[in-house]
């Protein structure tokens, strides 16, 4: 089966590591990604209670907050 690789990953604990994926996980997360992209009004990030990201549109910082 090929892969396809899409870059490092990082995670606080653990460091980097490579991110592959194989066609059928690659059509599952292009579909996502197409899914979140079509909605008209989405977060930025989805920020954890207490990481100190906020929220964001993506029409802009006139936009109010989310």
């Amino acid at each position: 089966m090929s892969v396809m690789w899409l870059g490092p990953v990082q995670n606080k604990r653990h460091g980097q590591g490579p991110f592959y994926a194989c066609d059928p996980c690659m059509r599952r997360l292009e579909d996502r990604v197409a899914e979140f992209a079509a909605r008209r009004d989405f977060p930025a990030c989805n920020p954890r209670p207490g990481c100190g990201a906020r929220a964001r549109s993506r029409d802009g910082p006139d936009h109010p907050s989310i």
